[in-house]
């Protein structure tokens, strides 16, 4: 029986008897139990506010580390299709491997791996003399 049920009830208990002790009794056995559902009902209006604010408090925070995944800004193609090699292949590739695949010339591929890193898409290292990439984990 819902809370206003109980009070409907105890409603027409009171407007239609006599008010004799049995009544009383009963009109205080139905307050009773509507006091107690309705604490029940606060009770689970206070956990279901506290789930909520876990979950924007969680929210916000994965809206923040989607944020730092995503691209500060749009990169170009060229930027692009240097990023999507170095998720293809998975490991450290070096200019003349971009170079390789993408027919750029090497000052080309220099000045969008700058970008990459600028963006911490991708960590720069040398390596036998020559320039390297590898994707930064972060």
């Amino acid at each position: 029986m819902g809370a206003f049920d109980i009070a409907k009830d105890a409603v027409r208990i009171a407007s239609t008897a006599g008010l004799s002790k049995d009544v009383i009794d009963l009109l205080e056995k139905k307050l009773s139990l509507l006091t107690e559902e309705i604490d029940t009902l606060h009770l689970k209006i206070s956990n279901f506010e506290t789930k909520v604010s876990h979950l924007e408090a969680e929210n916000t925070n994965l809206k923040k580390q989607l944020q730092h995944l995503q691209p500060a800004s749009n990169f170009s193609k060229e930027t692009s299709d240097i990023l999507h090699i170095f998720f293809d292949f998975g490991k450290e590739l070096s200019v003349d491997d971009i170079v390789s695949a993408l027919s750029l010339g090497i000052s080309v591929i220099n000045f969008h791996f700058d970008i990459l890193q600028e963006n911490n898409m991708i960590i720069q290292t040398i390596a036998e003399s020559r320039m390297m990439g590898i994707l930064n984990p972060a």
